[in-house]
């Protein structure tokens, strides 16, 4: 109160989780107190060849998390798509600080697995923060069975980037499967062999001189493949005269770009970028084969339900058909019954 903060920066948000709120508060403490010493010519002692040697390591460092950093937006879109009451992710690391984020995407893909009663929501503390996340490795491995090798409930409140990526590509890849397992035929499993084996059946069925052997295989870079793959979904949703069948970078670029628009008219939901296509990045090539995989068993089976209910629409129409007629019978009888009535004149005459 003697610096002048803001009242709403109180002694709850010192005990808070929230880092924004403590970067606030610290801010603010800088702003109207930072009692800094005047400047005596210590500033001036950095060489300019220290400043470059530190901007060379810090370009070096944002190159080296540049394949993180495109996954943490991968899994912030999949988060978000999942439609969860109360949640926008927008920091991978610190919005999955408390744990109550984690433990809503489990119960989503898994009702019921989360005792919520024993979740603190919001957690009071740090140490509230780690039984809530403790319980997300507990269920992910008795419930979802994922191998967390190395992870635990402390990894994530300590916001471990790459352990947290690790974590949520293993809960993406068991919610995808668990939709795709959903729309098999009965007695049928589909593990990541039935996968690859279904793209090379699509691309074969329309013609396609290409084959892939792996999530990782190279030949999956130029997107020639995946384009022919959604092409044995959608004849009609592949526009040959765009895609660019040189093998240069602009024009892996160009079909990478073009693959995620067709996919997305197709009406899937796509996480990865061109970049991840272009660079073939393995776990984001599965997701995205194994996600049209799901939408063409969907395809197929809404049009099976369209078939039927148009071939039941004959029958219904038969039967008010019939309907129709038997009251327009019963209208005529009534109408004849009505005609051979007595006049009124004629009552008296037939009471006697």
């Amino acid at each position: 109160e003697a610096c002048g903060l803001w009242p709403w920066l109180d002694t709850r948000s010192l005990l808070s989780t929230d880092e924004r709120l403590h970067f606030c508060f610290c801010a603010m403490l800088f702003l109207l107190a930072p009692n800094l010493p005047e400047d005596d010519g210590t500033l001036a002692a950095f060489h300019d060849q220290e400043i470059a040697g530190e901007l060379q390591a810090l370009l070096k460092a944002e190159a080296e998390n540049a394949d993180d950093t495109q996954e943490a937006r991968t899994f912030r879109l999949w988060i978000n798509s999942l439609n969860l009451q109360d949640v926008f992710v927008q920091d991978l690391v610190a919005d999955l600080k408390s744990g109550v984020v984690l433990l809503k995407v489990l119960d989503h893909i898994q009702p019921g697995c989360v005792v919520w009663k024993r979740v603190s929501n919001p957690p009071k503390n740090r140490m509230f923060a780690i039984q809530n996340c403790n319980m997300i490795t507990d269920i992910a491995k008795d419930s979802f069975k994922l191998a967390l090798v190395g992870i635990g409930g402390l990894d994530i409140v300590d916001g471990s980037s790459k352990l947290i990526s690790a974590l949520i590509w293993q809960l993406m890849r068991y919610h995808l499967l668990l939709l795709l397992q959903s729309l098999a035929a009965e007695g049928e499993t589909i593990g990541e062999q039935e996968i690859i084996q279904w793209a090379n059946d699509k691309v074969t069925a329309v013609g396609g001189d290409y084959r892939m052997t792996s999530f990782q295989d190279q030949a999956l870079a130029n997107s020639i493949l995946p384009l022919y793959m959604l092409h044995g979904i959608d004849s009609t949703v592949v526009d040959w005269s765009a895609v660019q069948f040189e093998d240069t970078a602009d024009a892996r670029i160009s079909n990478a770009k073009y693959l995620i628009s067709v996919a997305q008219r197709l009406g899937a939901a796509v996480f990865c970028s061109w970049e991840d296509l272009v660079q073939v990045r393995p776990k984001m090539v599965q997701y995205f084969v194994t996600s049209m995989m799901v939408l063409e068993k969907q395809r197929t089976q809404a049009a099976a339900a369209a078939a039927v209910a148009e071939a039941a629409a004959p029958a219904v129409d038969a039967e008010v058909a019939a309907g129709g007629a038997g009251g327009e019978a019963a209208e005529e009888y009534a109408d004849a019954e009505y005609a051979e009535a007595p006049a009124d004149g004629e009552w008296a005459a037939v009471a006697e």
